[in-house]
């Protein structure tokens, strides 16, 4: 190099220019490599190598479903034991409002309630207890859906006997005591189309007839029950 110039030709020695084949070469390769990311882009692939689904896929994707399979089952479950309380007190309700009725019933042809010492027991009986018995008035006595048995006790003031189930907890006067509807002591009473023309105990001793002689006959009748 001389002072003060620069001497190309000792740089161009020095550094000698790329033959142009290889320019080419190089030149080739980065065009044929930017059509390939171009086809990949626009076949909607990235730049990653594709995933091949083997079996080793298809067994992660089985395990994954059996998972949550048994995830929805489980929550199916609890919800399930969840609802059976509520499926309970619905059978329970039922169970001391049928209660009612056939109470009802006894008393439209005894004239009361079941003592305290008869209980609930007396609706199943299949002999008749007391005059104007026309039973049983339950196939059968079943506990509630506890396993407890339901609380009976009648009134000394007379009215409505008290009637309950104590509930999940089996304790009583607590929250969730099953109470029924009162007025179904009264049904049996309202409607009479169950008795088959039976008269309630209060017009029991009253015989209507036409004359003399069918009003002994219906009190011969009337006897036999």
């Amino acid at each position: 190099m001389k002072c003060g110039k620069i001497d190309y030709e000792a740089l161009r020695k020095k550094f000698p220019a790329k033959s142009p084949d290889k320019r080419k070469r190089v030149a080739a390769i980065k065009a044929i490599r930017r059509q390939y990311e171009a086809n990949r882009i626009e076949m909607g692939l990235n730049s990653q190598p594709a995933f091949k689904k083997g079996p080793a896929f298809y067994l992660v994707i089985i395990i994954a479903l059996s998972l949550i399979g048994a995830l929805v089952l489980s929550v199916a479950g609890k919800g399930g034991r969840n609802k059976g309380p509520a499926r309970a007190d619905i059978k329970a309700r039922e169970s001391v409002d049928a209660l009612c009725i056939a109470l009802g019933r006894y008393k439209f042809h005894v004239g009361e309630y079941p003592s305290d010492d008869e209980g609930l027991q007396a609706l199943a009986a299949i002999t008749p207890q007391k005059r104007g018995w026309f039973g049983p008035y339950i196939n059968k006595l079943n506990p509630d859906p506890w396993g407890r048995a339901y609380v009976y006790e009648t009134r000394p003031e007379g009215g409505y006997p008290v009637l309950f189930s104590r509930g999940p907890d089996g304790r009583m006067g607590t929250t969730d005591d099953v109470m029924p509807n009162l007025k179904l002591f009264n049904q049996p009473f309202e409607d009479v189309s169950w008795t088959n023309k039976w008269v309630p105990y209060q017009l029991r001793g009253y015989v209507l007839a036409p004359n003399e002689e069918a009003r002994k006959k219906l009190q011969e009748e009337i006897k036999k029950y």
